[in-house]
């Protein structure tokens, strides 16, 4: 006799909370999450490896740090955000990571700064014996009003680093909102869909969201359930009905 067919088991991603029901093939660790592109460990139970945060021992880790590879926990993996000529990029990474990025960033207004005090003081150079002193000081002058705050505001960058908030922050901040726009009393199918729907847009965006909920629905459908059973075992599944 055949044995029954099981259902894929489904984990969600740590960073942007859809689930990831891919088929994960033997002795795979990581994999990637489809809508936000993080790079997700395999959680124990579904073969992957039991791997401790190496700043946070006692804490499992979540994924990797897009920039050195290493993995991490929650509360270690910061959101970095940038833009680039044709998208925006959003980059998981460590502290460490977090803080050369930034460094990076600073030095280049120092330089940028240091570029413009030099070329100015060849310039004010070149120029000083076609000027009166008065004129030499003057453009001397403007070259520092320029080249100063590039200086000054990359070391204070260098010194002051930008908070930027982390995978926990942004988890903790969404089911903040999730508590607060969720009535978590019993309410028929039609309704939970216009709020799930809502909460998915909020997430993942109008179009990505509404993909995701659709595909959700769809998984129960295969599986033999009504639209309204679909529709009422992912918002058990999720907490909005008890």
């Amino acid at each position: 006799m055949a044995e029954p067919e099981r259902e894929p088991e489904a984990f969600t991603c740590p960073f942007c909370g859809a689930p990831f029901r891919d088929v994960i093939p033997p002795n795979t660790v990581r994999v990637k999450c489809r809508y936000c592109g993080g790079s997700i460990l395999v959680p124990p139970h579904l073969g992957g490896l039991v791997r401790r945060c190496p700043n946070h021992p006692d804490t499992l880790t979540i994924g990797l740090c897009n920039d050195c590879g290493r993995s991490y926990c929650s509360r270690c993996l910061h959101i970095y955000e940038m833009k680039t000529q044709s998208k925006e990029l959003r980059l998981y990474v460590c502290p460490n990571c977090l803080r050369v990025r930034q460094n990076e960033k600073a030095k280049g207004l120092i330089y940028y700064g240091a570029w413009i005090f030099l070329c100015g003081l060849l310039f004010t150079w070149f120029i000083s014996s076609e000027i009166s002193v008065l004129g030499t000081i003057f453009t001397f002058s403007v070259v520092l009003f320029f080249s100063t705050p590039f200086i000054a505001y990359g070391m204070y960058k260098t010194s002051h680093p930008e908070a930027k908030p982390t995978v926990y922050d942004e988890m903790e901040a969404m089911e903040a909102l999730m508590e607060a726009s969720v009535d978590k009393a019993t309410l028929d199918a039609g309704k939970l869909y216009d709020k799930i729907l809502l909460d998915y847009v909020i997430r993942y965006g109008s179009i990505s969201g509404k993909e995701l909920l659709n595909d959700s629905i769809n998984y129960y459908l295969k599986r033999g359930l009504d639209r309204k059973e679909a529709i009422l075992r992912i918002a058990k599944v999720e907490g909005y009905i008890e």
